[in-house]
């Protein structure tokens, strides 16, 4: 029965000495409205990888952005642009169970599951056909310059 107690005891004096720390100012990581914009990020880039509108896609990636493919390869923004991109014709998908977690106020992670079914054609000589995909997704985001940027992107195959 104590116990319960001194947690909560605990739990009350470290806040209170955070409070007195930042002269009793609420201190927010990130707010609503920043997880909601991160989230409405993830849906347009996924939307526009579908309507194959390459520029609004790129618009979301960092210079620096790097990618994991499920199959653990990974690529830069300027290789995933030139070289894979362009052969994904995304028929459909869906997107849930969002969760952003701030990191700082410059800093987050999105992570989601996705639900997918295209095609993926690097060459031509390949026999094309329909895939799908289930995966688990970790998104990075970083504020520069007053932007939010996508530096990171990794799926993991959902069994």
């Amino acid at each position: 029965m104590k116990q319960p107690f001194l947690i909560t005891l605990l739990i009350v004096s470290m806040t209170a000495s955070f409070m007195a720390q930042t002269g009793n100012k609420q201190v927010v990581i990130g707010s609503k409205s920043t997880e909601e914009m991160l989230i409405s990020y993830e849906k347009q880039s996924w939307e526009a990888v579908k309507r194959k509108d390459y520029k609004t896609f790129e618009s979301f990636l960092a210079d620096d952005f790097y990618d994991i493919f499920a199959s653990g390869k990974a690529v830069t923004k300027l290789e995933l642009l030139q070289n894979y991109i362009h052969g994904v014709n995304l028929i459909d998908y869906s997107l849930s169970d969002f969760k952003v977690i701030m990191l700082n106020n410059d800093a987050a992670i999105v992570v989601y599951t996705a639900f997918a079914h295209g095609t993926e054609n690097q060459t031509k000589s390949r026999k094309v056909e329909i895939s799908e995909i289930h995966a688990a997704v970790t998104s990075g985001w970083a504020k520069r310059d007053g932007k939010w940027l996508n530096v990171f992107y990794r799926e993991n195959d959902i069994k």
